[in-house]
């Protein structure tokens, strides 16, 4: 129905391996496909568990074009349901950043009149258009395009992540803002209904654009971190140590080692105890988890702090005049919630921005997913996006952007 709408996208998680998401955007389920056939596949209780089997879904295809049609749906009760296809092309693009090409998709609605577009902006790490689970076609569903692309040095992509010159996140802004500009020059795009979506980094990153240009006509950050980074870091190393279930002492060390590099990343000194500290904990089961192999050079422990850690994304956001909204999880081990809406709600407020939404999901994680502790142990078993994200998602966009036509 028109109301009851389900999106199939291509994801590859951390494991770096590519598979199909199933996402009901009705009940907030999302799931991964695991293939039976070339056209049959199961859903099983949660997020990357297969069985027992949930849901058998099949895709149709019509007999002429040989083009999927339709989408059918065997729940364990037997019961049946089809969903015909909602009409969308997607294309392959190209557009220049400063220092990068950027190779990405752009999805576009069936429309004779220019649609918004809204742009999604990757979390840490050189990952690709592919790292969006549910959102592509979350946010197409609602009519608009969308454009994903290929994180600089990911995927199709070219130039380097962070260069030895560049300081964290700029190269990243000017990505962003070259997506605008590229957007603003296809046709059927609304120039002025142009807006951004970010998860973890990408919704920090958001907020950084929207500083940067009058073009953005809105902002979403889903889970950013709203505090200096090495603040965000530190916190991340108690929460997550604390979810997982590590001991107080065990956390204790983590915190105090993180604490001690970014000391003398920022001082130069320290240098003998840190190397010391490094020796003894090396061998930690958390370890590798954090700090990888530990680097033994000063130089790189000093260039981290001034390139990447020392970034504070706050003053940036009191700068942000377009329609704001946040949302996040109870349980995110990566970025405090409460910290968050209070740092943004001061900031936006400085800016005389009075149109800010901004809502922390109980039971969440930092990916916004249905989690009771907010480890990531629990993302396997997820049954899927906390209830109610989906909903609050439709009706803030729909009411600041198709409102405005």
């Amino acid at each position: 129905s028109a109301d009851h709408v389900i999106g199939i996208d291509t994801f590859i998680g951390d494991d770096g391996k590519k598979t199909l998401l199933f996402s009901d955007y009705k009940s907030g389920v999302v799931r991964r496909l695991f293939p039976v056939s070339g056209s049959e596949y199961t859903v099983g209780p949660g997020f990357s568990v297969a069985s027992p089997v949930e849901l058998r879904v099949r895709f149709a295809r019509d007999g002429q074009s040989h083009r999927v049609s339709q989408l059918l749906v065997r729940a364990a009760d037997g019961t049946e349901t089809s969903a015909t296809r909602v009409p969308l092309s997607e294309k392959e693009v190209r557009f220049q950043g400063s220092d990068a090409t950027l190779a990405g998709t752009l999805i576009m609605p069936e429309s004779k009149a220019p649609v918004p577009a809204i742009i999604l902006l990757h979390g840490s790490g050189p990952l690709t258009r592919y790292s969006f689970g549910p959102y592509p076609h979350f946010f197409a569903s609602l009519g608009f395009a969308v454009l994903v692309y290929d994180k600089r040095s990911a995927g199709s992509s070219t130039g380097e992540y962070l260069s030895k010159n560049a300081y964290y996140p700029e190269p990243f802004i000017q990505d962003a803002l070259a997506a605008i500009h590229f957007l603003e020059n296809q046709k059927r795009i609304r120039k002025s209904a142009i807006g951004l979506w970010g998860s973890s980094e990408g919704g920090m990153l958001a907020t950084q654009v929207a500083a940067r240009t009058r073009n953005a006509a809105f902002v979403i950050n889903s889970s950013g971190f709203m505090m200096p980074l090495w603040k965000e870091m530190l916190y991340n190393r108690r929460a997550q140590l604390q979810s997982d279930g590590f001991s107080a002492s065990e956390i204790a060390d983590a915190v105090q080692f993180q604490k001690l590099r970014f000391r003398v990343g920022q001082t130069g000194a320290g240098w003998d105890e840190y190397q010391k500290m490094r020796s003894r904990l090396r061998d930690r089961k958390w370890f590798p988890m954090f700090f990888g192999e530990g680097t033994s050079r000063l130089e790189t422990v000093r260039w981290q702090w001034l390139h990447v850690y020392s970034f504070d994304p706050l003053p940036a956001v009191g700068k942000v005049r377009c329609p704001v909204l946040g949302v996040f999880g109870a349980l995110d081990t990566s970025t405090p919630a409460p910290v968050a809406v209070a740092n943004m709600r001061r900031m936006l407020a400085k800016a005389g921005n009075a149109d800010v939404t901004l809502k922390i999901f109980p039971d969440a994680n930092h990916a916004l997913a249905q989690a009771q502790t907010g480890s990531d142990t629990e993302i396997a078993r997820s049954k899927g996006q906390a209830p109610g994200l989906f909903d609050t998602l439709r009706f803030w966009l729909l009411h600041r952007v198709h409102a405005s036509e």
